[in-house]
């Protein structure tokens, strides 16, 4: 393998929709209720109330700021989904929200959601499904509270009509330190317990700093509401939080790096900058400590989004509202709203998340390998089917493996065709050695030598290796190595499924880093092969620069998988110092468009030049303007 082969790049595919459901949550769908944690829980929550067996009516609550206008195109979204009794915006005005800003309190809002829910007719209890967006989301935990609110001591109690509360983008854990100020809500004398020593945020483990006290409770409506009702407060209401994870927080002083990392080809990139600073200002509201790399939906970071016990979902890609010069109702806008993105939310109004959690892919397409019913050939040497046992002959799983990477055989799809037909498969994770045909020791798992064999462009090789993580259930971080089974040059299959895109393995690369990650792949480990070492996320740079579009899908799928952005360094070449990937791809800019998107793909998502990067890409712009005047004085 050459260090940074230089070939023609195959066409890019187009990528829409790709799901992923991620590991267990670290927050499981229940409330840990603390010792003197607030006042005591009235009887007349709906604990008993049953859930309804008709389709739900929807309802769906403004976020600040905004009016009931703004979700004419979400409604028409939900209402073609044909799974719901009805679809009803709560008809909030944007003057409504303006007395809160001078310190009133949300009475005015709270009675729209309240009439709003009355008017819906029905015979059953637990019959609508709320959706608030941004603030309408704890705006409607409020409503569903049990406890006296605002001036009036208006009590509400709409948990006993809810089955679903969903929310898109809520800060439910804002710390409330706005760029401007605020003041204070007056909310009267509702608050017990005044003292202000007794800890009730629910105890999520992400939200430990936040102390919700009856003193801070006394004057803002989202601490109160995190105050008498932490977490999922109602237990017979499934909470489901969703945020995109669009932007990453930046500071304004970041500008002048992004100008030095895209000189000459900043186009209306600087869009995307700026929104990374408004981001990072937002955010600032909601976190303590720097914003740099913080994610979220653009005003929202996920962390804050995520209701503590709450089943949770992450959006790619998706941003807290629509640029202002994109139609809400379209789906060039991108965000809650868009037809596209309502899809992927309004089905879990209905059914719970895979496991309490999941990441859904926006940008791409999921293209999950299908096995066709093709007979398996019986042949000296080949597969064998025990119809007893239903189990493969791990030996000659071997064979072909061995014989596809030395070079003696050219195909693995019988192979795939054998793992898809056996129930149970021996030695999975077994790590073998193998000659590669050139008197180099291969070792490693099947599943890697399978990843080796994507890397070398065998045909077949991409459906062994999903059928060996569908079929056999192999461990993805099973790795291997170059040079015996002394872990010489040490790789993962991951590594080797990124390398494959570098190599001009197409889509099939990309979707198999995809379903590696899916299943649980280390999108950070580091591998190393001759002149080339650091982790999957530099092959995507590697890729770039050479030419190959598709490596900007595979560094989107890679950060979405968790891939660190930041500090991650590599090399390449003999005696070629360790450098960022965020500087390898700058180096190309300008005149590679590709660099200069994976550039901006980069640092919006987090990833920062430190010092000696910094002086590093500024000698090597001096360098090219050097060359480049010396070439023209010579000619």
């Amino acid at each position: 393998m050459s260090a940074v082969p230089t070939r023609a790049a195959p066409p890019s595919a187009a990528y829409r929709c790709h799901r992923r459901r991620a590991p267990a949550s670290r927050h499981p769908r229940t409330r840990v209720t603390r010792a003197a944690a607030g006042p005591e829980r009235a009887s007349t929550k709906a604990s008993s109330s049953p859930t309804s067996s008709s389709p739900p009516h929807v309802v769906v609550v403004p976020g600040f700021l905004s009016g009931a206008a703004r979700y004419r195109g979400m409604a028409r979204a939900l209402e073609l989904e044909n799974t719901f009794a009805s679809v009803t915006v709560v008809p909030i005005t944007r003057d409504m929200w303006f007395p809160t800003l001078t310190g009133g309190d949300f009475t005015a809002m709270l009675d729209s959601i309240d009439a709003t829910v009355a008017s819906i007719g029905s015979t059953e209890e637990r019959d609508v499904c709320v959706v608030g967006h941004s603030a309408g989301g704890w705006l409607a935990r409020l409503w569903m509270g049990d406890a006296p609110y605002g001036k009036n001591g208006k009590t509400y109690g709409g948990a006993a009509r809810v089955q679903t509360l969903l929310t898109l983008g809520t800060p439910h854990y804002s710390l409330e330190k706005y760029p401007f100020g605020r003041i204070p809500e007056n909310l009267a004398a509702n608050v017990v317990d005044s003292d202000g020593s007794d800890p009730a945020d629910g105890s999520d483990s992400n939200h430990d700093d936040r102390v919700w006290t009856a003193e801070r409770a006394a004057g803002s409506s989202l601490a109160l509401t995190n105050y008498r009702y932490p977490g999922t407060w109602h237990t017979n209401c499934r909470y489901v939080s969703v945020c995109g994870d669009a932007i990453a927080g930046a500071q304004p002083t970041d500008l002048a790096q992004y100008l030095l990392l895209t000189l000459g080809d900043v186009g209306s990139s600087l869009k995307d900058v700026f929104g990374c600073i408004g981001a990072g200002v937002s955010y600032g509201a909601s976190v303590e400590g720097g914003v740099v790399g913080v994610r979220g939906d653009g005003v929202t970071p996920l962390d804050t989004a995520r209701l503590a016990g709450s089943e949770y979902i992450k959006l790619m890609g998706v941003t807290h509202q629509p640029d202002a010069d994109v139609d809400d109702d379209v789906d060039g806008a991108h965000w809650y709203g868009t037809p596209s993105v309502v899809k992927l939310w309004a089905r879990r109004l209905l059914t719970p998340t895979p496991g309490g959690e999941e990441t859904v892919f926006e940008w791409g397409k999921e293209t999950a390998f299908e096995c066709d019913e093709v007979p398996v050939k019986m042949s000296d040497g080949g597969f064998s089917k025990n119809d007893e046992k239903g189990t493969t002959d791990a030996g000659s799983l071997w064979k072909a493996l061995e014989a596809a990477l030395t070079g003696a055989s050219n195909d693995l799809t019988e192979a795939a065709a054998s793992i898809e037909s056996f129930q149970t498969f021996p030695d999975v994770n077994e790590r073998r050695m193998v000659s590669d045909g050139g008197g180099v020791e291969v070792a490693g798992a099947p599943l890697w030598q399978a990843c080796l064999a994507v890397r070398n462009g065998v045909p077949g090789s991409v459906a062994v290796s999903k059928a060996l993580l569908r079929t056999a259930q192999c461990d993805p971080n099973a790795g291997g190595s170059h040079g015996g089974m002394d872990d010489f040059f040490a790789t993962s299959p991951l590594w080797w499924a990124a390398s494959a895109v570098e190599a001009g393995g197409g889509t099939e690369a990309v979707n198999l880093s995809k379903d590696l990650i899916d299943a649980g792949a280390d999108v950070n480990a580091t591998g190393r092969y001759e002149f080339v070492e650091g982790p999957p996320l530099w092959w995507s740079a590697i890729a770039v620069r050479n030419g190959e579009v598709l490596g900007l899908d595979l560094a989107r799928v890679l950060i979405g998988g968790g891939a660190d952005v930041k500090g991650v360094t590599g090399s390449y070449g003999p005696g070629v110092n360790r450098i960022s990937p965020l500087l390898l791809s700058a180096q190309g800019v300008p005149g590679n468009g590709g660099c200069a998107e994976l550039t901006r793909v980069l640092f919006v998502n987090g990833a920062r030049l430190d010092v000696g990067d910094a002086a590093a890409l500024v000698m090597y712009r001096l360098g090219s303007a050097m060359s480049i005047v010396k070439s023209e004085v010579g000619a």
